[in-house]
């Protein structure tokens, strides 16, 4: 049974399911969120993941902001985003907004560093999240959420 009562896999949750697929074998977290709404969309091409790349463990390993939620904040550009200056921003900003709290309300911050408890900005650091397997024990579910909730949108 899905939450809205269904018996039928929602698009969202096929995204989501998708975009962990991707995370567990090739991707990174930003990189898998945005490609299964992409494919989602029917968005053919090998540059969108490349546009991603960088914000892997909150932007270049910083560990800033979970590079799903700027995967999914990229994802929803491709709906809602303008294309010319005089073009509505406020649907997308929302949506950003939306997803920021209800992430935050979910897994108690949007810090990479905070969520995976890893310093991933040394290259110490990274390799024994690497060793401990943090990123495949402990991200999947931030993915999937991201990716659902872009998926939302496609």
């Amino acid at each position: 049974m899905y939450a809205d009562g269904s018996k039928e896999p929602q698009m969202s949750d096929e995204v989501a399911k998708r975009a962990r697929e991707l995370f567990l074998s090739s991707r990174n977290c930003a990189e898998a969120v945005l490609s299964a709404n992409m494919e989602r969309l029917g968005i053919e091409g090998d540059w969108y993941p490349g546009v991603a790349t960088g914000f892997a463990a909150g932007m270049g390993r910083s560990g800033m902001v979970c590079g799903a939620i700027v995967g999914a904040v990229m994802a929803a550009g491709a709906v809602l985003g303008r294309g010319r200056p005089d073009e509505d921003i406020d649907a997308l900003i929302e949506f950003a907004a939306s997803l920021v709290r209800d992430f935050t309300g979910e897994f108690g911050s949007c810090s990479c560093a905070l969520l995976i408890n890893r310093d991933v900005s040394t290259p110490e650091g990274l390799q024994k999240a690497r060793e401990e397997g943090v990123f495949e024990s402990v991200c999947p579910p931030f993915v999937e959420f991201c990716a659902a909730a872009a998926g939302r949108l496609t």
